[in-house]
């Protein structure tokens, strides 16, 4: 009787066990691709955002360097200070295992030659 007892209690305790995994594993899943959906929309934003900045740029020709959470952009004429900043997010990037040369805005990597 104990034998069986007890491994009955091994079988339900396993089995209880598979679930809490199973239902916690779902948990986590849906809250990563929660979590991935957010990101994506701040992405989105962010990179509206650098797009905006760009326009006004364009529209007074200045130079200008722009970073916020999930993107940047930058455009320069030779203003040392816009090299200086972009040169050091270059560094912050690197340093963090970004890409420091991807270009959102294009299909393939541009080493950042566009804005």
């Amino acid at each position: 009787y104990f034998n069986i007892r007890t491994k009955y209690l091994d079988t339900k305790l396993l089995n209880d066990f598979l679930l809490l995994f199973k239902s916690k594993l779902l948990d986590d899943t849906m809250q990563t691709e929660n979590m991935n959906n957010d990101n994506s929309k701040k992405i989105a934003l962010a990179r509206q955002f650098c797009q905006e900045v760009k326009e006004i740029a364009q529209k007074y020709n200045l130079p200008f360097f722009v970073v916020t959470d999930g993107a940047s952009a930058t455009s320069n004429n030779g203003c040392v200070a816009v090299k200086n900043a972009r040169d050091n997010h270059i560094k912050w990037e690197l340093e963090n295992g970004h890409n420091p040369y991807e270009d959102w805005g294009q299909t393939d990597e541009t080493n950042n030659k566009k804005c």
